[in-house]
């Protein structure tokens, strides 16, 4: 998902305030794709300076034509999704450690938001994808 939503960025850049809505450079786990990340949102021209992200950059350009702007707005959809099951999994994991009742009932209800907020993303990939 990480490559091919960079890929997308880097052969539709015009997609990319739609993907900043979404998720940032953080959101990479792979760390080269973190780095060719940053550069795509700082707004990078010719080559990233770090030789693995431009390595990587030219790799990705080699690809063949595609629906960009849909491969990107799917693709961050997907890191989105996978940012909010991980909050909402330390949210859980907090509840055992919540020090009484209000703070409960504070994460129960984050993770009830998140949970909306996944069930959402998860619709809106699937209903694309048909």
């Amino acid at each position: 998902g990480e490559r091919r939503l960079l890929e997308a960025l880097l052969h539709h850049p015009e997609s990319l305030a739609e993907v900043r809505e979404l998720v940032g450079p953080d959101d990479f786990a792979e760390p080269s794709h973190a780095a060719l990340a940053a550069w795509i949102w700082a707004g990078g021209s010719g080559w990233p300076a770090e030789d693995e992200a431009a390595a990587l950059a030219r790799e990705l350009m080699a690809s063949e034509p595609q629906d960009w702007q849909a491969e990107a707005r799917g693709f961050a959809r997907q890191l989105l999704l996978r940012r909010l099951r991980r909050q909402r999994g330390e949210k859980e994991q907090a509840l055992g450690r919540a020090p009484g009742p209000e703070a409960v009932a504070a994460l129960l209800h984050e993770i009830e938001e998140l949970a909306k907020a996944i069930k959402e993303v998860d619709f809106q990939i699937k209903s694309t994808s048909h």
